[in-house]
């Protein structure tokens, strides 16, 4: 009887939840067959159903995490596909390690004081890999890692795409449906929370090989969770797994912030909150002419 709850409770211990918010049931299709197909392990596939857009991406994640029932969870977009073989058995040796409390594929070592996008940090930043497709159907591999050979690479954020966690974790550190209330934004949040409020690593899995089909677009709920996001966590900011020198280099939070601004100028989102953040641009590099630019469509109010 004790051999038999032992053999019980460490297969127990090598099964893996996967919550899928699903407002598309072809895409989710494809993606289950892709999981059955690759993961090399038992699991349970959690389908949110959100096509009738009731619930935001934190309170879905939260129902389908409270649902699950195995010890490790992991987060997915319907719009991926996974390209290696077991890659349920990489998950959860990575996340065996106390150190560790949030697994990716693809994130930035850096993140700075503006609440930009973690793919418009300068690439130099970039740690994963992981296959973007793109619209006309050519693919981008990013394979960047902190050095050769090695199956993880810490960074500070990880792309929502697909992260990976334990549940006692997560009963811990719940995504934050309470200060948010869209679709943007929770990947960061999460980062966020597990970095600094759980002190525990956040990592990129350089072996657990997605392919993402989608890009993502600012508007303005985007731009409002952006407030939202740079409210919470200012005091934080900025973030690095480097050295404190490059935190505080002004070339990157002056890039940074000229990128924030530009793309939600793109969407004619004119606000205070917004105008900061360009008099940052001047502040930092006084003499570029792209903000000169910015300056004079920013009060003429003319599209870019």
């Amino acid at each position: 009887m004790q051999v038999t709850i032992f053999f019980i409770l460490k297969s127990w211990n090598r099964m893996i939840s996967i919550v899928i918010v699903s407002v598309d049931v072809g895409a989710r299709t494809k993606l289950e067959q892709s999981i059955c197909a690759t993961i090399g392990i038992e699991y349970e596939i959690i389908i949110v159903d959100n096509r009738d857009g009731k619930l935001n991406i934190f309170e879905a994640y939260n129902v389908g995490a409270e649902r699950s029932k195995y010890p490790f969870i992991c987060f997915a977009h319907e719009d991926i596909a996974f390209c290696r073989q077991n890659w349920g058995n990489e998950i959860i040796e990575i996340l065996n390690n106390s150190t560790i409390g949030l697994l990716g594929v693809i994130g930035s070592n850096f993140y700075p004081r503006v609440p930009i996008r973690w793919s418009h940090v300068p690439k130099v930043f970039y740690r994963g890999t992981f296959i973007q497709v793109y619209p006309d159907g050519h693919e981008n591999k990013c394979d960047i890692r902190d050095d050769v050979g090695v199956a993880t690479s810490e960074v500070v954020t990880v792309d929502g795409c697909f992260m990976a966690t334990r549940k006692q974790i997560w009963e811990k550190f719940k995504f934050d449906e309470n200060a948010y209330s869209s679709f943007h934004f929770y990947d960061r949040d999460y980062s966020m929370q597990i970095k600094i409020l759980s002190k525990l690593k956040v990592v990129v899995a350089h072996n657990v090989l997605i392919k993402h089909f989608s890009l993502g677009s600012a508007d303005s709920k985007w731009y409002h969770s952006s407030i939202i996001f740079f409210n919470k966590w200012k005091n934080k900011l900025p973030i690095s797994v480097l050295p404190h020198n490059q935190k505080n280099n002004k070339t990157i939070i002056a890039e940074a912030a000229f990128r924030y601004v530009y793309s939600l100028m793109k969407i004619r989102i004119r606000s205070s909150f917004l105008l900061k953040f360009l008099f940052l641009c001047f502040k930092l590099d006084p003499f570029k002419r792209r903000n000169l630019f910015l300056l004079y469509k920013y009060f003429f109010h003319s599209s870019i």
